[in-house]
């Protein structure tokens, strides 16, 4: 402490404000590409995972690597266009807002 400071009026430490840590940089060389980093780094994050972990991530993985957009194009679609009645629209909308609105906690 300097002469005229004491434990006292020494400024107080503000709580730790700093954001959370970035993840580690990928390091390459030329004998090593950046994609054999980045595959690397994905392995080793990966093994800390648990099992349920693991199986969302292979489920993400794949939900990327499955080619474009399937179904049924909009245009197809159109000649359905009205066919569900205003009453069964409000019926429908009901049900999805009852059973979806509702915020499970213990969901997790």
């Amino acid at each position: 402490m300097s002469a005229g400071t004491t434990a006292r009026n020494r400024p107080r430490r503000r709580p730790d404000t700093r954001p959370a840590a970035k993840p580690r940089v990928l390091r390459s060389t030329r004998r090593q590409p950046v994609l054999a980093a980045l595959n690397r780094t994905i392995a080793r994050e990966v093994r800390k995972l648990g099992p349920r972990e693991k199986y969302r991530v292979l489920s993400f993985a794949q939900a990327l690597s499955t080619p474009g957009l399937s179904g049924t194009p909009g245009k197809e679609l159109l000649q359905f266009a009205g066919s569900i009645s205003s009453d069964d629209c409000a019926v429908i909308q009901k049900a999805i807002e009852d059973g979806c609105e509702g915020v499970d906690a213990n969901e997790w």
